[in-house]
């Protein structure tokens, strides 16, 4: 989400700050050139709840037994679903609960 940050980590409170209008920006303009019918955002929700704000995503109603699934929100034609990362291991169930979303 954050374009800018120091080797290997997230960035800091500062940088994303002094860079979060842009990002938010950045992805806007994004989704309106590629115009892609999902969005898949690995983060957690609160990393994303400052940018779907921002962009204004509507929430959509999903099953909430979709453990990985963290939100799953709407900005035109265009789906975002929000997931946790995972971090360890096969990402089967990731992908398997992003199917049942896709349909």
């Amino acid at each position: 989400l954050y374009k800018i940050t120091e080797d290997g980590a997230n960035p800091n409170s500062f940088l994303r700050e002094q860079q979060f209008k842009l990002s938010a920006e950045l992805i806007k303009l994004e989704i309106e050139e590629l115009k892609p019918k999902y969005c898949i955002v690995l983060t957690n929700y609160d990393w994303w709840e400052p940018f779907g704000i921002e962009l204004g995503t509507k929430r959509i109603p999903y099953d909430k037994e979709l453990n990985n699934i963290a939100s799953f929100e709407q900005l035109n034609e265009t789906k975002f679903i929000i997931t946790t990362r995972p971090r360890f291991g096969s990402g089967e169930n990731h992908v398997s609960q992003l199917l049942k979303i896709i349909g």
